[in-house]
């Protein structure tokens, strides 16, 4: 119909390509790529995607893995960043990608968060809470999206 809502896509950001392994209850940071003020500005949200090859061991139940988002370029310096993710500054909680209970440890497993507000320009860090070490090689990858009217 014509002026209903339907979101319109920009490219696939590929933010981590083969991230290290990540011990449990550890961050790792999405090294790759970021979403830059382009992007957020005429997308101003994301579809996140993370894709893992497996876990050193079998999951128990009730675990996840953590989204975060921290802001760079703040007041548009180019170089006043917030600070990392870490134990005690965790910086902006994004979503979680809620894993399957009692999973096995090898596969390739893809989990979706959607609909995620975009900053002007930031990066992204996991948190690793599924109790067992995420296998090196997983990915991160963002797809800007915005509401517009159909033609």
């Amino acid at each position: 119909m014509t002026n209903e809502a339907i979101w319109k896509y920009a490219a696939p950001v590929t933010l981590v390509n083969c991230g290290a392994s990540t011990t449990s209850a550890a961050f790792g940071l999405a090294t790759d790529s970021a979403i830059n003020s382009a992007q957020s500005l005429a997308y101003p949200h994301a579809d996140f995607t993370l894709v893992s090859i497996g876990f050193s061991a079998a999951l128990g139940t009730g675990k996840y893995i953590g989204l975060y988002a921290r802001a760079l370029n703040m007041a548009n310096s180019g170089s006043l960043d917030v600070s990392s993710a870490q134990a005690n500054f965790k910086s902006k909680f994004v979503g979680s990608f809620t894993l399957t209970d009692s999973l096995v440890n090898t596969g390739t497993f893809v989990w979706a968060l959607e609909d995620v507000a975009l900053g002007e320009t930031q990066d992204y860090f996991i948190e690793n809470q599924s109790g067992v070490t995420l296998n090196q090689g997983w990915q991160l990858f963002a797809r800007p999206k915005s509401l517009v009217p159909a033609t």
